[in-house]
């Protein structure tokens, strides 16, 4: 979220021209990260299910979201909803990509932005996909860290040329799906 609202107008290279979160609902005792973080940030915030139309966005954006969208509300996005995801899919599909890429001592892991379908979770087509090294000894915590700053620089490169990187996008490959 900090890199989104860095790009928006008036910047030097606006980037988005609004830019709104959907979070979960809260779960006491602890607030979710994504919702405290819109809240430092004073943006405009919304609980799911949210219900009516979305309003005028070009994109939708989803990291670590948890529930299936459906087509109506991915047909509201004229360039659709873009997940990122942290793994290199179809490599560790479904939640908790990063737990299992540690508990399974994967070697190498990454960040997939993909396009999302309606009714089933981390199966559209990969538009950008890096892989990095999973460093000796590292913990969830830490892979997610590191995980979260590529895929948000990942995320900004997509968004600056949407139309080309939607054009280049690539079906996942039917070997190696693991969930």
């Amino acid at each position: 979220l900090h890199l989104l609202v860095a790009r928006r107008e008036p910047s030097e290279e606006p980037l988005v021209s609004r830019l709104e979160v959907v979070t979960l609902p809260a779960r006491p005792p602890a607030e979710l990260p994504v919702r405290s973080c819109a809240r430092e940030l004073r943006l405009p915030l919304h609980e799911w299910p949210h219900t009516g139309p979305v309003g005028h966005f070009d994109v939708g954006v989803v990291a670590s979201f948890g529930r299936l969208l459906s087509e109506d509300l991915i047909l509201q996005f004229p360039y659709g909803v873009l997940n990122v995801h942290p793994s290199c899919l179809p490599r560790w599909r479904g939640p908790a990509p990063i737990v299992h890429t540690v508990l399974h001592g994967d070697k190498v892991t990454g960040v997939t932005i993909m396009e999302i379908r309606p009714k089933k979770f981390d199966v559209g087509p990969i538009i950008k996909q890096e892989e990095v090294a999973v460093p000796p000894c590292c913990t969830a915590q830490e892979l997610e860290g590191m995980l979260a700053k590529m895929g948000a620089n990942m995320l900004l490169a997509v968004l600056k040329n949407l139309p080309e990187s939607l054009k280049n996008k690539k079906e996942q490959p039917k070997e190696g799906v693991t969930f």
